[in-house]
């Protein structure tokens, strides 16, 4: 089945995209294009005969080409979400598995300690 795409090239932070053809097997057959999101505008170039080429034979197009040829596609940057500290804080003890006798032995000052034993 074919279907063109939108394939992203271009440095880290500072992408840009390849409209292609591509078959069976992800094999790239035709590059239609390109497009520049970072641009002010953004830039679009593509062979319009070669896409109506490609769908009279049956190819279909990806939802973000379809929106580009349309004029309503916008490129969103990604920006991570922070994730919550999930350390365990300081002066928290973790007492899964620990008796409540060597809690209360680590806690006791050393001098006291080494009277009682």
């Amino acid at each position: 089945m074919l279907s063109i795409k939108l394939i992203r090239t271009g440095k880290k932070n500072y992408p840009s995209f390849r409209v292609v053809v591509i078959g069976s097997g992800i094999k790239i057959i035709e590059t239609l294009g390109s497009y520049y999101p970072h641009l002010n505008p953004p830039r679009l170039s593509i062979v319009k005969d070669r896409i109506d080429y490609w769908r009279k034979s049956g190819a279909r197009l990806s939802s973000a080409v379809d929106r580009l040829l349309k004029g309503k596609y916008e490129f969103r940057r990604y920006v991570p979400v922070s994730k919550e500290s999930t350390s365990v804080t300081e002066g928290t003890a973790v007492t899964e598995g620990v008796s409540e006798q060597a809690i209360t032995q680590t806690q006791k000052p050393v001098e006291e300690r080494k009277e009682n034993a």
